[in-house]
């Protein structure tokens, strides 16, 4: 390999050289330091370019600077100090100290490639042609950018080499007192021929590594490690002044520990090896929950001369959350394992002619293999309480020190009551650490399914499955306390209904952070409907609000519909709405809302088989919580047109009040005034009429003013002509769901007429019976002086009506007058239609005419 040759011959010719300078100055020959150093150079295959020679002082020689060239390597030396031990052989007694060596790149003229070299001779060569007892370099720097430099202390004794290698501050940079940690040391002693070990220590972090030579020229290598790896990286981002590959003032603790065995060929760089990795790691996360992780890897790496792979079969972290932490609905304990086993080839990046040119060279690009790394987290809780997780993670760490690239896919299995019954997590985003920020690569989609939900009996069911998505979402501000996150969001929901759903969809921008959670410019969209939205959720109070506002005609009103009362379904036509909302949340110690909403409906319809009611304008201002309403203006309703089997126009009611809705449905309302037109006439409230839900004993006095007695009568047979107006009162009271009239009183205003049309119809009806067709021949023109009458309707749903008649029928003897009292379990015109009543009519007209 390149740098071995180079490390040979280079530090050979290098230390000879400077050997031969000593020697030559001993000599106080200076003018022929340079041609003999030449020449003995030559011999090593080094090229001395140039060199500067001092004079000795009382502590021997010291060379200015000499430049030495090896192959494809320039090595410059500065501040060479020579001196030796008196009266002992001077390969025993010689040392040297070189301030600054600086190894650069020269154009390879050669084009030869360089044979391989076992470890064995290269260290064996060193050490015999070391002429010093110990060698040491203050600062060397070399060609590799990302590496500071170091210095190196050589000393050999008898059959042991020894070697120190510290890393060094960059002085342009940082200051070695400025550092919280001390640099990396290392410690390599050979003792020949067989015995190798090596020590690296920075602080309290350490590896310990021994190896020894086989006969089949295999270096067997067993070893331990101890890394704090928290502190290591500080030390290394402050030196080269980049940022942490993760936010470290985040973690109390982040080491690895484990054992190595190795089987590595004594020719470095050539033949099979193999390594295996047994490692324990653990971390303590603070923030933004306090997180304890242990885990254990077995790591393979496997070589042959053509490409190196790196095998991780196993991987299980098991995970502990801080007891003392408040995070709801975060199961404690966890499992986190490899879910694919990792493979890769390691594959080397050189390139001879950048490196010639001086450009950095990463001997090993061992990244390029986790670019996809598939973790999978899973919940060990078996609380009801706490639902469960199944998260698989992808992991792309190929440029870690830059940013990560993380995928992730996450199952959670809820109660269905507090929390869906499961929720569907997945994104994908980059962590940029010099930015201290995540971005977002893909959407984040959360969907949710079966939640039942116990928020209020109202909403039960409501929000079964929805799905939120935040799109161009990034996490910014992860060097301090609390992170923001900042996204466009779509929120897509149901809310349920009887028979149908209703959509319902959130559309605007957001932050979210673990204090609060706040919405800005968003729009509702709910039936059909855009509403201009804000909201915001303190997260550390566990309170927010909501507020919705806009104005619109929405397109559809089936989901309302399904919610009115009535066996039969009601369409509805929806008009023009305009609402003004502001909601208050809490969930604390238990789940709970609060708000006021203004609203206005105009020109709205409802239609229920024949039934109808137009134009509808509704007017409300109402306070209202998870179980109660409150009215806080009169709720005004007015109702242009309307056919419930009655024709009925301007229908206009004012009420008041609140109502009640957890256990059961509770109503404190008032009917303040009600009015309507029908039948030509008016029905109006007298006076307000309390109103409960359970419709016990609610009374209602209403009165009715100059009703068209021809319309009463056209609602059961066009084949009746009348005429007159009726008024009166009727006291109308509502018990246990039933409507009952008691003593309704109602008279005609002026005299009128009763005319049977179709004669042969109603001769049909009277058939052979000589007294009904009597009766029925009166009622052909019967002219009246007064019509009264007593209506009762009780709670078996039958009209009990009592009338009076007192008139005449001109063409009828001779006019003669009859007054009589008619009472039936039903209106008149039912009895007159009846076959089966013909008799108790009669009876009762023949009594009334007989006085």
């Amino acid at each position: 390999m390149a740098w071995l040759k180079y490390l040979r011959r280079s530090l050979a010719a290098l230390l000879l050289s400077v050997l031969l300078v000593a020697i030559a100055s001993w000599w106080t020959a200076p003018n022929w330091l340079p041609p003999l150093a030449a020449k003995m150079a030559a011999t090593a295959g080094v090229e001395i370019r140039s060199i500067d020679v001092g004079r000795p002082d009382f502590q021997g020689w010291y060379v200015t600077e000499i430049t030495l060239e090896a192959e494809t390597r320039r090595l410059t030396a500065r501040g060479i100090q020579i001196s030796w031990r008196c009266c002992r052989e001077i390969e025993k007694s010689l040392s040297a100290n070189i301030e600054r060596l600086t190894i650069g790149a020269v154009q390879d003229k050669s084009g030869v490639e360089p044979a391989p070299v076992a470890l064995t001779a290269l260290l064996n060569n060193i050490a015999q042609r070391i002429p010093f007892l110990k060698l040491t370099v203050q600062e060397v720097v070399g060609p590799f950018t990302r590496i500071p430099p170091v210095s190196l202390e050589l000393t050999r004794q008898e059959n042991v080499l020894q070697a120190k290698v510290t890393l060094l501050p960059a002085v342009s940079q940082v200051s070695r007192e400025s550092l919280q940690f001390p640099l990396l040391q290392g410690q390599i002693q050979w003792d020949a021929p067989a015995r190798l070990t090596v020590n690296l220590q920075q602080g309290v972090s350490g590896m310990n590594l021994a190896a020894e030579l086989n006969s089949l020229g295999q270096w067997q290598l067993t070893g331990r490690y101890s890394l704090k790896l928290r502190e290591m990286l500080l030390a290394d981002a402050e030196m080269y002044r980049l940022a942490a590959p993760v936010p470290l003032d985040q973690f109390d603790q982040l080491n690895l520990s484990g054992t190595i065995q190795a089987e590595l060929p004594d020719v470095l760089g050539f033949g099979r090896w193999r390594a295996v990795v047994r490692n324990t790691a653990d971390l303590h996360l603070t923030k933004p929950i306090s997180l304890s992780l242990n885990s254990e890897q077995l790591l393979e790496l496997d070589g042959n001369q053509s490409v190196d792979s790196l095998h991780l079969p196993s991987l299980q972290v098991n995970g502990f959350v801080d007891g003392t932490t408040k995070v709801p609905y975060l199961p404690r304990s966890w499992l986190m394992e490899l879910s694919d086993p990792l493979r890769c080839s390691l594959k080397s990046n050189y390139d001879q002619q950048a490196f010639q040119a001086g450009a950095s060279w990463t001997p090993v690009d061992i990244y390029s293999c986790l670019r996809r790394v598939a973790l999978r987290a899973t919940s060990l809780d078996v609380d009801a309480s706490v639902p469960s997780f199944s998260i698989l993670a992808f992991l792309d760490l190929s440029s870690v020190w830059e940013q990560t690239g993380v995928g992730i896919d996450a199952e959670i299995l809820g109660d269905g009551r507090n929390l869906p019954q499961k929720m569907l997590f997945n994104t994908a985003f980059s962590w940029l650490h010099a930015e201290h920020r995540i971005r977002s690569n893909q959407p984040l989609a959360f969907d949710w399914q079966g939640w039942h939900g116990d928020i209020a009996p109202a909403l039960a069911g409501s929000f079964t499955e929805g799905s939120l998505h935040l799109e161009n979402w990034q996490l910014n501000g992860l060097e301090g306390p609390a992170p923001l996150l900042a996204a466009d969001l779509i929120l897509t929901s149901e809310l349920r209904g009887k028979v149908h759903d209703a959509p319902l969809e959130v559309i605007g921008s957001g932050t979210f952070s673990q204090e609060a959670v706040e919405l800005k410019k968003g729009v509702l969209s709910f039936l059909d409907l855009g509403l201009n939205t804000e909201a915001k959720m303190d997260l550390s109070q566990s309170k927010g609000w909501i507020s919705f506002a806009g104005a619109g005609a929405p397109t559809s009103g089936e989901w309302l519909g399904a919610w009115l009362p009535g066996d039969s379904e009601i369409t509805i036509e929806p008009g023009e709405l305009a609402i003004t909302s502001f909601i208050n949340l809490g969930w604390d110690s238990a789940f709970s809302v609060n708000g006021r909403s203004q609203f206005q409906l105009g020109d709205w319809r409802l239609q229920q088989g024949e039934r109808f009611w137009k134009g509808i304008n509704v007017q409300g201002d109402v306070n209202f919580g998870l179980d109660s309403l409150r009215l806080q203006k009169p709720l005004q309703v007015r109702i242009k047109e309307a056919d419930i089997g009655i024709p009925l126009a301007n229908i206009a009611a004012n009420l008041e009040g609140k109502l009640g809705f957890g256990d059961k449905l509770r109503c404190d309302l008032q009917l303040q005034s009600a009015s309507m037109e029908l039948f030509d006439g008016m029905a109006q409230l007298t006076e307000p009429s309390p109103l409960n839900c359970v419709n016990e004993d609610i009374r209602m006095p209403i009165t009715i003013q100059n009703f068209d007695l021809a319309k009463l009568v056209a609602l059961e047979s066009e084949k009746i002509d009348a005429s007159g107006r009726i008024s009166g009162t009727l006291p109308v009271r509502i018990a246990k769901g039933k409507v009952i009239v008691e003593d309704g009183q109602g008279a005609a205003q002026s005299p009128g007429h009763i005319k049977l049309r179709d004669k042969s119809y109603w001769q049909s009806i009277a058939g052979v019976n000589p007294q009904l067709g009597e009766v029925l021949q009166i009622l052909e023109n019967f002219e009246y002086d007064a019509l009264s009458m007593v209506v009762n309707f009780d709670d078996r749903e039958q009209l009990q009506l009592n009338t009076r008649l007192l008139g005449s029928n001109p063409a009828f003897k001779k006019g003669k007058k009859v007054d009589f009292n008619l009472n039936v379990e039903s209106n008149i015109i039912e009895l007159l239609r009846s076959a089966t009543l013909p008799q108790e009519i009669e009876r009762r007209i023949q009594r009334a005419y007989n006085r």
